[in-house]
C-alpha cells in the first residue's frame, strides 16, 4: 500500500500576533519550493492550504522524517534569520488520506487540541506516527497504533508526462514526455527545468529508456490522440556516431508511431552553428512528426533556424528566483516577431504558478507547460478543451 502523511508548519504564537501578518504564507511558499527537490516524482505533494501538505509515496510503507529536518532548518533560517531558534517546526502526521483529508482541514488551535487529546470524537484519526521536526531534533510525539503496510517494489521505469496547454484556445495539445528510474541518483526530466536535465554522459541512455518507456505505454503502439514530445539531446546528435546509434535505436522500436510524436531537442546552445542544427533537423524530420527545440537561453540566436525545419521554440525557465524568472520571459518574448517571421511558434517551459500563465498570455507566448499547468502524469494528454482558471490539470486515471 502506498504510504501517505500530512505535513503542517507550526510557527510560535508570538509571530503570528501582527495583524495581517503573511509569515505563514511566506513559509508556505518556501516550504513548497522546498519539497519540490526534497520529495521528487514518483512521490506527491499537494499544497491544501498555505501551511499545510499532503505527501504520498507509492512505493513506501511508511513516510521517514529524517528528509524534512534540512528543510525545517532552511525555513527557520529563512523566516527568522536563525537556524536552531525553534520558531518554525514541522509536524508529520501518518495516516489513511481519507483520514488525512480531515487533519488536514483543521484549524491551527483545533489541531494543537486534538494532539493534547481533547478533541475526542476525532481522537480516531491519530492511529499512525506523529512527529515534530525543527533545526534541532526530531521527536516522535506519537507511535503508530497500527502497522505499516508492506512496501510495494517500484516498477524498473515508468513513463511520465507533463502537459501542453494552448493558453488562448483554452485546450490541452498534447504533453511532454520522460521517465523515472528508481535507481537514478536524482530525479531527471527535460519539463522541471535545466537543473533536472540528465547530466551529459547519461543523456543518449535517458532519451533511448524514455523513447521504450514511451512506446510501451501506447495501446497497441497506436498513434497518441495528442501530441506527443520526445526527449532527444541535440549535442548527441551533432556527432556522427551517436546520431547513426539514435536512428538504429529508433528503428530496432519496431513499429514507431510517427504520427503526432516530435522530437524536442534539448541541451541546445545559444548560438548553433546554421549547418550544424539544419542537419540535426533534418535527421529528426524523417523521424517524427515535427521538431521542437527546448533551449534555456531566453536570448537564443534564432537567426540559426532560418533553414531549419523548427516548428515551436520552447524556453525552459530557470529554477530561480522569481524575478529572474520574468526576466527571462520578457526577454524571450521579445524575440517574437523573429520567431513569427519565421513561422515558429514560441512555447514556455516550467511555469510554475497561475501568475506565470497569465504573463505568457500576456507576452503572447501561446504554448506553456509545467508544474502551473499539469502535475506529474502516468498517461499522456490528448488534445481537449479546458478553462485556464481550472488549472493545474491532475492525474487523469
Amino acid at each position: 500500500m502506498a504510504a501517505s502523511a500530512c505535513l503542517r508548519i507550526i510557527l510560535h504564537p508570538n509571530r503570528l500576533e501582527r495583524p495581517g501578518s503573511d509569515v505563514l504564507i511566506a513559509a508556505g511558499r518556501f516550504m513548497a519550493a522546498q519539497l519540490e527537490a526534497a520529495w521528487p516524482y514518483p512521490k506527491r505533494v499537494t499544497q491544501t492550504a498555505p501551511s499545510t501538505f499532503v505527501l504520498s509515496d507509492p512505493f513506501a510503507a511508511s513516510i521517514p522524517p529524517d528528509f524534512l529536518q534540512p528543510a525545517a532548518t532552511a525555513l527557520q533560517r529563512h523566516l527568522f534569520g536563525v537556524g536552531d531558534g525553534g520558531e518554525a517546526s514541522l509536524l508529520l502526521i501518518e495516516g489513511a488520506k481519507e483520514e488525512l483529508t480531515r487533519i488536514a482541514q483543521l484549524a491551527a488551535p483545533e489541531l494543537r487540541l486534538l494532539l493534547d487529546g481533547q478533541l475526542v470524537d476525532l481522537h480516531g484519526l491519530l492511529r499512525s506516527a506523529i512527529y515534530q521536526i525543527d533545526g534541532r531534533k526530531i521527536e516522535l510525539l506519537r507511535k503508530p497504533i497500527t502497522a505499516a503496510g508492506d512496501v510495494i517494489a517500484p516498477p524498473l521505469m515508468l513513463p511520465v508526462f507533463r502537459g501542453v496547454f494552448i493558453a488562448p484556445k483554452q485546450e490541452f495539445l498534447g504533453s511532454i514526455a520522460s521517465r523515472w528510474r528508481p535507481e537514478d541518483p536524482r530525479y531527471f526530466s527535460i519539463f522541471d527545468g535545466e537543473t533536472h536535465f540528465p547530466p551529459a554522459a547519461a543523456a543518449a541512455r535517458f532519451d533511448e529508456q524514455t523513447a521504450r518507456a514511451i512506446l510501451e505505454s501506447l495501446p497497441n503502439g497506436a498513434a497518441p490522440s495528442g501530441i506527443l514530445y520526445l526527449p532527444v539531446n541535440y549535442t548527441n546528435l551533432t556527432k556522427p556516431a551517436p546520431r547513426d546509434a539514435f536512428g538504429q535505436m529508433l528503428s530496432a522500436l519496431g513499429a514507431w508511431p510517427r504520427l503526432n510524436v516530435a522530437a524536442l531537442l534539448y541541451d541546445v546552445p545559444r548560438d548553433p552553428f546554421c549547418s550544424t542544427i539544419g542537419d540535426v533537423t533534418a535527421f529528426l524530420g524523417e523521424r517524427f512528426s515535427a521538431v521542437d527545440l527546448l533551449v534555456t537561453d531566453p536570448g537564443f540566436n534564432v537567426s540559426t533556424l532560418s533553414h531549419s525545419k523548427v516548428r515551436s521554440l520552447a524556453l525552459s525557465l530557470p529554477n530561480t528566483e522569481d524575478f529572474l524568472r520574468q526576466s527571462a520571459l520578457r526577454c524571450f518574448a521579445g524575440q517574437r516577431d523573429a520567431l513569427r517571421a519565421r513561422q515558429i511558434l514560441s512555447m514556455v517551459v516550467n511555469v510554475r504558478t497561475a501568475s506565470e500563465i497569465a504573463q505568457c498570455v500576456a507576452l503572447k507566448i501561446p504554448l506553456v507547460s509545467g508544474k502551473a499547468v499539469t502535475e506529474c502524469l502516468s498517461k499522456p494528454l490528448g488534445a481537449f478543451p479546458f478553462l485556464q482558471d481550472a488549472l493545474p490539470l491532475s492525474e487523469v486515471l
